[in-house]
């Protein structure tokens, strides 16, 4: 009973949390090395690179969720923009949960936030500085 109580909170707990969120900073660094530093940021969290341009200073990656129930259903996905601001770069990252259909496209429909998700947010957000 005990059990069943502390799965239902936990279910209800990360409802709560938004399948997006976004965080916004400003970095010293110019907009190429900061690319470069996200890019080997995502790289280092097994991130697969989707598609990225460095001129525009744009990265879309994702990460498919790994485990036993999970596995090639579920993943997330990270963008980021880097622009260039005086001194340096202002980078915006988004990072959503999705859920991958059978035709292969995603959705965030019905999707919360997992606690991996926020935390790899927050180190990329705590990145290249």
């Amino acid at each position: 009973m005990l059990i069943a109580r502390v799965l239902t909170l936990a279910l209800v707990v990360t409802a709560c949390v938004p399948a997006v969120q976004s965080a916004r900073s400003v970095r010293p660094t110019p907009p190429d090395e900061t690319f470069t530093c996200y890019m080997r940021e995502l790289a280092f969290m097994e991130y697969r690179v989707e598609d990225s341009d460095r001129e525009s200073g744009f990265i879309r990656a994702f990460k498919e969720e790994t485990g036993v129930l999970f596995s090639g259903e579920y993943g997330n996905e990270a963008t980021i923009i880097i622009i260039e601001s005086d001194p340096g770069s202002e980078v915006n990252v988004t990072m959503r949960r999705v859920r991958i259909d059978s035709s292969g496209g995603r959705s965030t429909m019905g999707m919360s936030m997992s606690g991996d998700a926020q935390a790899e947010l927050a180190a990329l957000q705590s990145a290249c500085t």
